[in-house]
Order: structure tokens, then C-alpha cells, then sequence
């Protein structure tokens, strides 16, 4: 438990820390103390507050670095151990065989010597003493867990064995499509990284690799805190691009040693490999998502099952005669093959990381298909295997209100003065925006999906942003998509604008959709949904888009029928995966129907989604920057969701920071 009281116009942050059920401790800062062996018989934070150190979230005596034990572990006399599994080794060192000062210059784990060559941040020691884990920004180097000075970068990059610089082979990817490889910098250090811009090698084929993400360089990376730069393959002929002819380099200001011919300290160098498959043929059957990141799972453990959905949009049936994953690790589910695939269906499949224990850091794999083309198509699938189930995470509240917006409305025939209510509805929820001082996307698309321009943003211009003169205008002219009458398939029609190949052609919607903005689906219909894939596969699909917390990051606003807001209706269903609002369409205004999801798109944000389950039978640390928050009255755990939702009076402000320290659940 955490709580604050404020005393006069100082704050004092005490934490009631509980280990394992036991009895709970206060733990005050007072903010005055140097945390010395003089002043501290426990152990130090990272920024010098003395702890009592006999906690499994602040463990360690003598004024040396608290460190967070393990799930598995108790905290002893400032030392997390195993209860039963291993002990302190006895000070003779146990004889010639035993684990100890007199046989291990390393460190004791379940009676073993550690030797330094193989210590890792999660068993570190020396002197025979037993191991500990290297918490926070700390990692341990030379058999000590020592903080990381300056800038220390941390990198989801493979180095195949022999290697000096990294790999990222994006598989076969079909000609024309896009495979997308996030490049993550993490900051495990205490100053900034600053990160220059990549740069690819002369002979490096740009027509086939690019960048996006980052629009200034250097950019910088702040303390626990991470950054993406996306690296694409898009082949346009059906070639191999092998060897090491094509790579890009980029420098960081953490001193590491050079992987570049100008021995730059901070250099690295990543080579970029893929295929381009020929894909004329007749039937068009794009994977969502074209890459899957499986994230960090703990040794002995596996992820949960992720979807990898193949989407028909030809007009003819597809069979897929056989998929398999490759990389140690890695499994598929699969329904038994072949299975014929009717056009505009989708052909789910499962995959998930369980890795063994010498499977620590970085694993890459693969996901190939053979289809009834006759040609085999790969797709990358990468995971990071880790020693332990603790997880910590930051969220940064957004200083702007940004949101891209996209209407779906329908054009069946009985829609004509729906649209214009919606039309002339505009005015106000524009204004709203702007008064929230919003940055806005707004574009439009139809829910009929029978047409070559299904999915396609229409009007002119493609799509209105806060700076576009008349916004308002061009907007209310665009959501007029005529009563040409069509089957309403609105969640089919937003899958088709937000992935490839509508999604990133930036003569159709690429540009539309933002990294860093909500994405509010604001459908106006007044039939049912008849989209043909369930909609937990939308969800899924836009959960990949978005990369981020979900519940919070998409927003849906269907403005439909009132059976489709009732708990039969498929609209109801995708808001409660989703968050956002189900309104009756008829019941109200549109105005005031359109005000109310100004309202709730444009607030701060109150909710942030865990990357992964979390145990709520185990303590979990909240912090706003660096403040303890009181999980009685600030907060609450939302185990439907999995995330951490704040309370209307304890939303963060711009600017701060939200760190989660917790325990995920194992999947045996």
C-alpha cells in the first residue's frame, strides 16, 4: 500500500510496504538525511533515501542499493533469498565442493558458482556471497550491481553468433507490401540518451528500406523511458535482398563499443535482409499483423496465445495448405489444414514464446504460409526471454489532446438525413476541439465495402486537420457519402482503411493515422453490423495498429440503432473492448450526441493498459512522478482490462510521469 499526507506545503511520501502477506513497515522520506553508512543501517534508492532494507520491494543493509527481490524470494537479514532453496554460504566455504568464499570468486545460486562470464543482472555477486537481482537502473557489471552513469541504452536488436553488429531479416514479404520492424532505444541510465539520425550505408537499396518515426535528430531518450524508430522493407520487385550490402547505421552518446568502420564509440550497425515474393495472382491475403513482437516472457513460463489473422480480400475463395513457425521457442495453433478461406473471411491462428533457460534476451523466429498460389510467405516473429516475473513499466501524460478521427457512415438508403444531421452537427464539436486545444485528423469513409475504393478516405481533402482553412466546411461535405444502399460492414471497412495497402499509400490514407494521437471510430448507421469476422478479431487488429494500450488509446462512438447499444448488439460489444460510447441514434440531438464524445475523447487521460497480466494477488507500486499513489483513493486495478485506472479527482497532470512496478502472471 502507498499513501501521502501533506504537512503544511511539504509533502511527505510514506509507503506501507507488505511482503508476502506479512506484517506491513512504514518507510519515510523526509528528504534531509544522506543516505551513508553512517546514517542508514538498511539500503539507499537510486536517489540516496535511506530504506530499512528488510523489504522484498527495498532490500539491502549497510547504505548499499536497495534491490527488489524476485516473486520468488524473501528478503533476510538485507539479502533476497529462496526460502529453503538455497542459503547464505557458510563462512569456511563448505569444503572443497561446496558453493562459497573459499571455492567461487563469483557468486553462490542454489548451491552453484556463478562465475562472472556468466552472471546476468538477475544473479550477481561476488566473493562466494550469495546472488542477488539488479533492480532499477542498475545492471551488473564486474560482479556488482552499479548504477549506469551517464546515458546506457538498451536494444531489441539479434547479433547471430560470430557477429559484431545486428541482423533484422524481415522474412519474404509479397511485392508492394510493407514489413514493419520496430527499433526500441531504452534508457536504463540517469542521464538522456541522444540518439543521431540513422543513416544507410552507401549501396543500401532505399527503395526497398526506409525509416519512420522520428521527424528531428538527434532526438533524445529520457531516463526509463523508451522510443521507437520504424524500419520498413517494402520490395518492389520479386528479389532477394541478401547478404550484407544493405544496412544503416546511428550513433548514441553512451560510450559502447564501435560496431562501425569509423570506430565512433556509441556506433551501431544493423544489417537489413528480406525477400520480395511475386504476387500476381488473383487473390489478395495480407497477415495482420505482417510482425508480431511476442514481448518479455520469463523462463519457465510462455506468453499467452497471440492472433495472426489471414483476411481474404479477394472476390474468390484462398487455400491455405500449410503454416509452421520456425525458431526455437516458438509455437503455432492451427486448425487443421488445408482450409478454404470464402472471400473477405478471415483464417485465424495463434502463436506464442515459451523459452527455455538459455534462452535470455532477444529470439527471432518466423511464421510462414503456404497458400493457394503455390508460394511459401514468411513473417517475422520476435520475443525476449527473461529471468524474472516483475515487471515495471512508465506512462508519460500527454501534454496535448491529439486524435485522429475517423467517421464511418453509412450509405444505405434510408441514410440521407442522418448524414445531414451529422453534417450540420460539426460546428459545435469542432469548436470543442479546438477550446481543448486538440490536434485533429478528421477523415471519412463509408461502411460499404463492396466497392475497388472500399476503405479509402473520401471527400476532398483526403482528410482536415486543425490548420486546414473551413475545416468545418470540407468536413460536413465530406460525411455526405450518398444512399447508394450497401450491407453495413463498418468494422470491416475501418480494417480496410488503417492496414495495408489503403493504411501507408500516401495517396489513399497514409498520414492519417498518428503515433502519437487516439484514434476516436465515430460510425454512424442505422443498421446493424454484419461485418464477417467476430469482433474480438478487430480488436485485435486495431491493438496491433495502435502499438499502446488499447482501451485507452482507441475510442469507439457508434451512433446506431438502440438494439446495437443493448447486449446482443456487436456496436456494444467493440465499446467495451475499446472504451468509448454507445448512443442510440434518435435518442438525442446529434449535436448533443457529438458533444458527448468531444467529452470523453478529449479528456486527460485516466487509464493506461499493462503490457502484460498482471498478478493482483501480489503487491503493486504506483508512482506519479516519483510520488507514491494511494490505491484507496487515487486508483484501482482493472482486472477486465488489465490496466491501471486513475480516479477523476487523482488524474495525472500534463507532463508527469506513471511508473507500475508489478508481478506478471506466469503462463505454465
Amino acid at each position: 500500500m502507498l499513501r501521502a499526507r501533506l504537512i503544511g506545503v511539504k509533502v511527505v511520501v510514506t509507503a506501507l510496504a507488505c511482503a508476502g502477506g506479512g506484517a506491513c513497515v512504514d518507510i519515510i522520506d523526509h528528504g534531509k538525511t544522506p543516505c551513508v553508512p553512517e546514517t542508514c543501517d538498511g539500503c539507499c534508492t537510486a536517489n540516496g533515501v535511506c530504506l530499512p532494507g528488510s523489504n522484498v520491494f527495498a532490500c539491502g543493509a549497510g547504505a548499499g542499493l536497495c534491490r527488489t527481490c524476485r516473486p520468488e524470494e524473501i528478503c533476510a537479514g538485507g539479502v533476497c533469498r529462496v526460502p529453503g532453496a538455497y542459503e547464505e554460504p557458510p563462512p569456511d566455504g563448505g569444503g572443497p565442493d561446496a558453493c562459497g568464499p573459499k571455492s567461487c570468486e563469483g557468486c553462490c545460486a542454489n548451491g552453484e558458482c556463478v562465475a562472472q562470464a556468466q552472471q546476468t543482472d538477475s544473479y550477481c555477486g561476488e566473493g562466494g556471497s550469495l546472488c542477488h537481482a539488479c533492480t532499477g537502473l542498475t545492471s551488473c557489471v564486474d560482479r556488482r550491481c552499479e548504477a549506469h552513469p551517464g546515458c546506457h541504452l538498451t536494444l531489441n536488436l539479434v547479433y547471430p553468433p560470430g557477429y559484431d553488429f545486428a541482423v533484422q531479416d524481415f522474412g519474404q514479404i509479397p511485392v508492394g507490401a510493407t514489413a514493419r520492424f520496430d527499433l526500441t532505444f531504452r534508457n536504463t541510465g540517469d542521464r538522456p540518451c541522444a540518439i543521431t539520425a540513422p543513416t544507410f550505408l552507401p549501396g543500401t537499396d532505399v527503395n526497398a528500406f526506409s525509416f519512420n518515426g522520428q521527424s528531428t535528430y538527434p532526438f533524445e531518450v529520457e531516463p526509463g523511458q523508451t522510443s521507437k524508430l520504424a524500419v520498413t522493407f517494402t520490395p518492389y520487385a520479386p528479389n532477394a535482398w541478401d547478404g550484407f550490402g544493405n544496412a544503416f547505421t546511428f550513433t548514441a552518446n553512451d560510450g559502447a563499443r564501435s560496431e562501425c568502420a569509423n570506430g565512433q564509440p556509441g556506433c551501431r550497425k544493423v544489417v537489413v535482409r528480406g525477400v520480395g515474393l511475386d504476387t500476381s495472382f488473383t487473390a489478395r491475403a495480407p497477415v495482420v499483423p505482417d510482425a508480431l513482437d511476442l514481448g518479455e516472457v520469463a523462463v519457465g513460463c510462455q506468453s499467452g496465445w497471440r492472433q495472426v489473422l489471414l483476411v481474404n480480400e479477394s472476390k474468390t475463395p484462398m487455400t491455405v495448405s500449410a503454416a509452421s513457425v520456425s525458431g526455437a521457442g516458438f509455437e503455432l495453433q492451427s486448425p487443421a489444414l488445408p482450409v478454404t478461406v470464402a472471400p473477405w473471411a478471415t483464417l485465424t491462428l495463434y502463436v506464442r514464446f515459451a523459452p527455455v533457460p538459455t534462452q535470455t534476451g532477444p529470439q527471432a523466429g518466423s511464421l510462414s504460409l503456404v497458400d493457394s498460389t503455390g508460394l511459401a510467405r514468411s513473417f517475422p516473429l520476435t520475443a525476449t526471454g527473461v529471468s524474472t516475473l516483475l515487471r515495471s513499466e512508465s506512462f508519460l501524460q500527454e501534454k496535448s489532446n491529439d486524435a485522429d478521427i475517423l467517421f464511418v457512415v453509412s450509405n444505405g438508403a434510408t441514410m440521407e438525413q442522418p448524414q445531414l444531421d451529422l453534417s450540420s452537427a460539426l460546428a459545435p464539436f469542432w469548436t470543442n476541439a479546438m477550446s481543448a486545444g486538440a490536434s485533429l485528423h478528421a477523415g471519412v469513409i463509408s461502411t460499404d465495402v463492396s466497392l475497388e475504393s472500399a476503405g479509402r478516405l473520401l471527400g476532398s481533402p483526403r482528410f482536415v486537420t486543425s490548420s486546414t482553412p473551413n475545416a468545418v466546411d470540407a468536413l460536413g461535405s465530406n460525411v455526405r457519402v450518398g444512399t447508394q444502399g450497401a450491407i453495413d460492414q463498418a468494422l470491416e471497412a475501418v480494417r480496410l482503411a488503417l492496414t495495408p495497402p489503403n493504411g501507408d499509400d500516401p495517396l489513399r490514407n497514409g498520414g492519417f493515422l498518428r503515433t502519437n494521437a487516439r484514434l476516436g471510430l465515430v460510425i454512424v448507421t442505422d443498421s446493424a453490423e454484419k461485418s464477417g469476422a467476430p469482433v474480438d478479431d478487430y480488436v485485435r487488429i486495431l491493438r496491433e495498429l495502435v502499438r499502446g494500450p488499447l482501451h485507452d488509446r482507441v475510442r469507439s462512438y457508434p451512433i446506431a440503432p438502440a438494439t446495437q447499444c443493448q447486449s446482443s448488439g456487436r456496436y456494444l460489444e467493440l465499446v467495451d473492448r475499446t472504451g468509448g460510447l454507445c448512443q442510440a441514434r434518435g435518442a438525442a440531438p446529434m449535436t448533443a450526441q457529438l458533444l458527448a464524445i468531444a467529452g470523453d475523447l478529449f479528456r486527460p487521460r485516466d487509464e493506461y493498459e499493462l503490457t502484460y497480466p498482471i498478478d493482483l494477488a501480489q503487491p503493486v507500486i504506483v508512482l506519479v512522478d516519483a510520488s507514491p499513489a494511494d490505491p484507496t483513493t487515487q486508483y484501482l486495478l482493472d482486472p477486465a482490462h488489465n490496466s491501471l485506472r486513475f480516479s477523476t479527482n487523482s488524474v495525472p497532470e500534463p507532463g508527469q510521469t506513471i511508473s507500475v512496478t508489478y508481478s506478471t502472471l506466469c503462463h505454465p
